[in-house]
């Protein structure tokens, strides 16, 4: 038996189009159902490139999105070969994004695709994709490959993996071989350790992409997987529970709701409350399964309510630990105090920087240290739907920043467990 070499792990995602149109749009994501929709009522049109002008205008889209997300990218020769498909998406004659595929007998093979973002509105990659599984079907293909599947990806890559997954597809794990040791141990250790992916980001001078962190957030907090998340855990903490029973009264606001969690909690013990929640997908789902519930998008930096207007304002689940930065969560600290009546309580719950020496956590120290966020007062957490930078406060940290800047004053710390890692606070607004 001839030796391969040394062996190492890769995968890609393949969605099997012999079934109907109506069968493959079913199955994919809501959201990506939603999008190819609006983008055929936009009026985009997939239509084959074949002159070199075309060819050209794609690869600079291409190239521009590259580089804009601090990837390397691959000539146009590379793609312009026989054999391979250029697909285009147009409105009214521009072209807006664009794909090439390779074939086989029964695969369309995705090599590359870009679109123009400030055409992101009409969901040019959602209608691409679409159109992928419609060519495919017409000429007689039973698979789409969607590329590459990132195995432990990070950045924009794990955006990319949630795209192609939401397409309803199956991820394919197969074996790659080198007679290069060096080569696969080097692949082996930028995918699982963060300090070797650092090196390697640098050795190929990627840019590093400054984000705003408030606009990270809240697209985590859009994504299908977060509103499913926060739909699924639907429980009251016990903890929960007792303040509810001892400090809660009169009209409530219960800020960052979510899904409804605590929200239908309190409107099933008989409180009149009010749900206010930023992210819109997770106001609606809220309002379409429990339709008595009173839950409105907004801000909690912006509150539209008159002031004095709560006897309880509560932000649970350690919500307002991802306001960001620190002068946006005293805006929302403000707002809370003003729409408090006098004597009302604020209630949240908040990270202890504590928690940073409870337990050995060598990829949040390595992340953070790399990002030069270790000793920040905002930390990049890792959560299962998405990644969110988290505000860690000491008590006497919270107990300052809010009597500093507002008329609320700290009566009562509450710790969950005997660790106090996530401690509630009970304000009163003297």
């Amino acid at each position: 038996m001839t030796w391969k070499g040394f062996k190492d792990i890769q995968a890609r995602i393949e969605v099997d189009v012999t079934k109907s149109e109506e069968e493959l749009l079913a199955q994919a994501d809501r959201s990506r159902r939603k999008n190819a929709k609006k983008a055929i009522r936009e009026g985009l049109m997939a239509v084959e490139g074949k002159t070199d002008e075309e060819w050209d205008e794609w690869h600079k889209i291409y190239k521009k999105v590259c580089r804009e997300g601090g990837i390397e990218h691959d000539s146009l020769e590379k793609y312009k070969i026989p054999g391979r498909l250029l697909m285009l998406i147009k409105k009214g004659g521009k072209i807006l994004g664009g794909g090439v595929f390779g074939e086989t007998e029964n695969k369309f093979i995705w090599k590359a695709y870009a679109s123009l973002i400030e055409f992101q509105h009409l969901r040019v990659n959602d209608f691409l994709y679409w159109s992928g599984f419609v060519w495919a079907k017409k000429r007689g293909k039973k698979i789409v490959d969607l590329g590459g599947w990132q195995i432990k990806a990070r950045g924009h890559l794990e955006g990319i993996n949630n795209f192609k997954k939401q397409w309803g597809g199956k991820i394919v794990y197969y074996n790659i071989y080198s007679k290069n040791l060096f080569y696969i141990l080097g692949r082996k250790a930028i995918r699982n350790f963060v300090l070797a992916r650092w090196f390697w980001d640098r050795i190929k001078k990627r840019p590093q992409i400054k984000q705003n962190e408030n606009k990270e957030n809240k697209k985590t907090y859009e994504t299908e997987n977060s509103v499913e998340y926060f739909y699924e855990n639907f429980q009251i903490f016990d903890i929960e529970k007792k303040i509810i029973e001892k400090y809660f009264k009169g009209k409530i606001l219960d800020l960052g709701c979510g899904c409804g969690r605590t929200t239908k909690y309190l409107f099933e013990k008989g409180y009149d409350v009010k749900g206010v929640e930023i992210v819109e997908d997770m106001v609606k789902k809220a309002n379409n399964i429990f339709p008595k519930l009173n839950i409105r998008q907004g801000d909690a930096c912006k509150l539209n309510f008159k002031g004095n207007s709560f006897d309880v304002v509560f932000f649970s689940y350690n919500g307002l630990d991802y306001i960001f930065p620190e002068k946006e969560r005293v805006r929302a600290l403000k707002e809370i105090s003003r729409v408090l009546k006098k004597g009302g309580y604020f209630v949240y719950s908040s990270h202890n920087p504590k928690e940073l020496f409870y337990k050995f956590r060598p990829n949040f120290i390595l992340r953070n240290f790399f990002r030069g966020t270790l000793f920040s007062k905002y930390k990049l957490e890792k959560q299962k739907f998405g990644n969110l930078s988290t505000y860690y406060g000491s008590p006497k940290k919270q107990k300052k920043l809010i009597e500093g800047n507002t008329d609320l004053k700290l009566i009562k710390k509450i710790s969950r467990n005997k660790n106090d890692l996530h401690p509630h606070y009970i304000f009163v607004k003297k």
